[in-house]
């Protein structure tokens, strides 16, 4: 983003008030001071244009015309939370996961484990994001009316989770291939850091499971789901010996 690294905590109070704020009116009023900066760094780029992503927003065109600063606002925007909490609150429920299958985790510390697979799967089964996308004609899905103009949410998840696309559609099968899931979307909105994320998700494990011995919840615990844009736990809280 070429942003300071010194106001990193800033940027992930934004984030953490913004996607998990138990009332809008908190979120809201993240949005509202993220949005403001967010306008600064662009007018600051117009004039001191820089080796960064905001830079080659605002000289972008769509369809032959310039981007629009509000245009340029949701890109920045998207790419802001994508990069500071899907992979995160991905690897929460994977760290979850392991801690409650203890043969799955150990089989993960064996020579020749493919991490990858795993990941992708992982990925299946515990994508955080819900899109909102607009009704672009009437339809009914599932009983219920759609009209043009509606805002729709869709869970990722859930499609991912489909029993008749995927078989054992709730269990873990890291040979699942193909593995057509909608962790990252698809078409034209597809995520454009799917890679990074599989490698930020990989790597994350691998350090992990080698520095860190045989993990479980901590007795008692019960980590909360925080819904809404993302899919989080409000805590993982792990122990070893």
């Amino acid at each position: 983003m070429g942003w300071p690294k010194d106001e990193l905590p800033r940027f992930m109070a934004w984030e953490k008030r913004l996607l998990t704020s138990p009332t809008a009116e908190e979120r809201a009023g993240a949005l509202r001071e993220l949005l403001a900066y967010l306008r600064e760094q662009i007018t600051a780029r117009r004039n001191d244009p820089a080796e960064d992503l905001i830079t080659w927003a605002v000289n972008a065109t769509v369809e032959g015309r310039p981007t629009t600063d509000d245009e340029i606002v949701g890109i920045v925007l998207l790419l802001y939370t994508a990069g500071l909490d899907t992979v995160t609150n991905s690897l929460s429920f994977v760290f979850r996961h392991l801690a409650e299958n203890p043969e799955l985790q150990a089989s993960l510390r064996e020579p020749g484990a493919n991490l990858s697979r795993h990941v992708e799967e992982m990925l299946r089964l515990f994508s955080p994001a819900t899109v909102q996308r607009i009704a672009g004609v009437d339809t009914t899905l599932g009983g219920v009316e759609v009209k043009a103009g509606d805002l729709v949410t869709v869970s990722t998840t859930g499609a991912s989770r489909d029993p008749r696309e995927f078989a054992d559609a709730d269990k873990l099968v890291p040979e699942r291939n193909p593995n057509p899931h909608f962790a990252f979307g698809y078409g034209v909105h597809r995520c454009a850091g799917a890679q990074l994320a599989r490698l930020d998700m990989k790597v994350a494990l691998e350090e992990w499971l080698r520095r860190i011995p045989q993990f479980r919840l901590r007795e008692g615990a019960r980590p909360l789901y925080v819904g809404g844009a993302i899919m989080a736990l409000d805590e993982v809280p792990l122990e070893w010996d």
